[in-house]
C-alpha cells in the first residue's frame, strides 16, 4: 500500500512513523517546510518527499492521499494529559 500524507506536522509526522513501522510506504508533502519533510525522509520516518501536490496524486499508482489537519487547540500533551 501506499500513502501520500499531506502535512507533516505533529500528527501527519506521527501517523506516518506508525505507518512505516507496519511496513505502508509513505509519501509526504508539506506545504510550509520542505527542508522538514526532508529530514524527516532521512530519519526514515517517510518513504520520500514531493515538492507539490500535483506530484504527489499524478506521479504516483494506486495511492490513498490523506490530508490531515487538527487545530492546535485540540492538541494535548502526552505530559499535560497524563497530569488530569
Amino acid at each position: 500500500m501506499k500513502v501520500g500524507m499531506i502535512g507533516l506536522g505533529r500528527t501527519g509526522e506521527g501517523m506516518s512513523r506508525r505507518m512505516i513501522e507496519k511496513g505502508i510506504e509513505v509519501w509526504g508533502y508539506s506545504s510550509t517546510n520542505y527542508e522538514n519533510a526532508c529530514g524527516q525522509y532521512e530519519a526514515r520516518y517517510i518513504s520520500g518527499c514531493v515538492t507539490s501536490i500535483e506530484y504527489l496524486v499524478h506521479r504516483q499508482s494506486n495511492l490513498i492521499v490523506l490530508d490531515i489537519l487538527v487545530p492546535e487547540k485540540f492538541l494535548v500533551s502526552s505530559k499535560s494529559h497524563s497530569q488530569k
